[in-house]
């Protein structure tokens, strides 16, 4: 299997949705509190992806939540989303698939 980004070569496609990162809705003083105290300020952030053929059939999709500090969400989404790809494409489902 071959990863390009032109649509005219790909035999599958890799859809994700947009990052949903929570807003920390804090109170000021309970946010310096937190800080004062080293109580980490966990968001939830989510995504889902896709990973379609040329005609819209789902052969993979994957719901990731993570609750992180805001700086490590989407790092961390992107790692699991890639762990779990990683375990699709080489399952023996996955190679039976004629894209492969």
């Amino acid at each position: 299997m071959e990863v390009t980004t032109d649509r005219e070569q790909a035999t599958l496609i890799l859809h994700a949705s947009d990052v949903n990162q929570k807003v920390n809705d804090d109170k000021t003083g309970t946010r310096l509190a937190k800080a004062l105290l080293g109580i980490p300020t966990l968001l939830p952030a989510n995504v889902s992806v896709e990973l379609l053929e040329l005609d819209g059939n789902v052969l993979w999709a994957y719901n990731c939540v993570k609750a992180q500090s805001p700086n490590h969400n989407v790092q961390s989404l992107s790692e699991a989303i890639a762990k779990h790809l990683k375990n699709y494409l080489e399952s023996t489902e996955a190679h039976n698939n004629p894209h492969y």
